[in-house]
């Protein structure tokens, strides 16, 4: 789950990077992005009671329907975007890495 979430990540970065960022080009890695944050319980089934996991994932999807429901329109958008869930990545991350 992590190395694909990681992997969109790049490719809106990579996207930025060239001044591509259309919504048909951020799109469909934010809709990525979001549904492989449903199963975030499910892919750390270990985590899945723990309150602080839960709100931090719960927090990963709430960034991601804000982005979806607002897409960005240029690429400044994108990289506050790709900021954004950056920032719920690393708050897991602190918790549990």
């Amino acid at each position: 789950v992590m190395y694909v979430q990681e992997w969109h990540m790049k490719q809106l970065g990579g996207k930025a990077a060239q001044n591509r960022c259309n919504a048909t080009d951020v799109i469909p890695h934010l809709k990525a992005l979001r549904t492989m944050a449903d199963d975030l319980e499910r892919a750390f089934p270990d985590l899945a009671d723990d309150e602080r996991f839960v709100k931090q994932a719960s927090g990963m999807r709430a960034t991601l329907d804000v982005a979806l429901s607002s897409p960005p329109l240029n690429c400044e958008g994108v990289n506050t975007t790709i900021a954004k869930i950056g920032e719920s990545c690393k708050g897991c991350h602190q918790d549990f890495k």
